[in-house]
């Protein structure tokens, strides 16, 4: 299995209501059909030392059954829509990462 990671920077305006109201549906109707097994939304990100804010405001988890599934899904015409409603709560492109999940208990 493995973890796309899409991380939105707490220093850029970011339209909460609509990335939950809007978005993460969208997200949903357009990734489940291409293999997302899972997603899990983290917010209010806080540093452990200092409880402190993160550099991150959201970071979004999605699970896929592994890379090459994760690949055809994100090459998908359908995900292009899915990119573009970006720009309607976050005005500059999110950080992507992908790892291997090790452990899943």
């Amino acid at each position: 299995m493995v973890v796309f990671m899409v991380s939105y920077r707490r220093d850029v305006p970011f339209d909460t209501a609509y990335y939950f109201e809007q978005h993460l549906p969208l997200a949903a109707r357009v990734l489940t059909p291409l293999g997302l097994l899972k997603s899990e939304i983290l917010r209010d990100i806080t540093n452990p030392q200092d409880g402190s804010p993160a550099s991150e405001q959201i970071v979004a988890l999605l699970y896929f059954p592994s890379r090459d599934v994760l690949n055809r899904a994100l090459e998908d015409p359908s995900t292009a829509t899915l990119m573009a409603d970006i720009r309607n709560f976050y005005p500059e492109d999110p950080s992507y990462r992908v790892a291997d999940v090790v452990e899943n208990s």
